[in-house]
């Protein structure tokens, strides 16, 4: 039978509160609902279900296992075994979650050691080219805008797990990620329509929060510019590509936010994790200095590019 978790007096009393509260904000959490469904339906969707019906075709599959000339420069560079490479490329072609989604499969399997999970998930979580050179960069009216976003996400991404892997020495890969007798078409489309779903819950859930936040605490723009690249990269971007912040800081804010990810992403790759015995500690230090590398890479180059 299952057991509720306790909750103190004062918790409890806090949820109720909210609770009652709900139809004063209902106007405000109704518009971010309907923001959230209009970005699942026209960019979440698209670009996420689709990535990981391939991403487990391409681990069934063993794609990754059969590109050899990447395995040693990988290994020498992340100090992470070969095994891993198949995350890393998931996580850069593919987007949220599904660099995690990779890393974690490969660990449960044995094939990483729990130390090179643990670094592997913070520099391979990223979003996808699709999201940001179709999606963002069509919201700042430039293609190239998006191709930019996307090179300073992945230098970034790459620097951290340089620096995750200092002093480090790769384990011996035991295997392979590729199971292909045991994969199954049909299998991997329901994981991917339950994912997706499961990702665009905690956007709904995040874009709810953002509207009652945007519509009675975070007024001010640059409050709301400051805050939001730390709660959803959707609406974060949606936000910043309006504001009448200086164009340099805007385009930084915005590779802030599509380099930390946001709260809404971490707590989808907590849930991943979920059951593995990986910790997240890593994970949130990598995604914030990673957000920050990225931030200053914008503010030294915005001006050449």
């Amino acid at each position: 039978m299952h057991k509720s978790l306790p909750i103190s007096p004062l918790r409890a009393l806090a949820l109720v509160a909210v609770m009652l509260t709900i139809p004063l904000y209902g106007d405000a959490m109704r518009e971010g609902v309907l923001k959230g469904i209009r970005l699942s339906v026209y960019t979440v969707i698209p670009s996420v279900f689709p990535f990981m019906v391939l991403s487990s075709m391409i681990v069934g599959y063993g794609v990754f296992d059969r590109i050899t000339v990447l395995s040693r420069p990988f290994e020498r560079l992340f100090r992470v075994n070969k095994n891993g490479l198949c995350a890393f490329l998931c996580g850069i072609l593919c987007g949220f979650p599904l660099g995690a989604k990779c890393a974690s499969e490969a660990y449960t399997q044995g094939l990483l050691t729990k130390d090179e999970c643990e670094r592997l998930i913070g520099f391979s979580s990223n979003a996808s080219p699709a999201f940001l050179i179709l999606g963002v960069g069509a919201m700042q009216g430039s293609i190239s805008e998006g191709v930019f976003l996307y090179a300073v996400m992945l230098f970034s991404a790459v620097l951290v797990g340089i620096l995750l892997g200092r002093k480090k020495t790769p384990h011996a890969a035991i295997g392979t990620v590729a199971d292909p007798n045991g994969f199954s078409l049909t299998d991997a489309v329901e994981r991917a329509g339950l994912g997706t779903l499961y990702i665009c819950s905690y956007l709904l859930f995040f874009s709810a929060l953002i509207g009652i936040l945007q519509a009675y605490v975070l007024r001010a723009e640059a409050l709301c510019a400051a805050v939001l690249p730390f709660l959803e990269i959707g609406s974060a971007v949606v936000f910043l590509s309006g504001t009448s912040l200086h164009p340099v800081l805007r385009r930084a804010l915005i590779a802030f936010a599509v380099s930390f990810g946001g709260l809404c992403v971490h707590l989808q790759a907590s849930g991943l994790l979920r059951g593995t015995g990986i910790s997240m500690k890593r994970y949130y230090t990598a995604k914030l200095l990673q957000g920050l590398l990225s931030f200053l890479l914008v503010l030294l180059l915005g001006r050449f590019f």
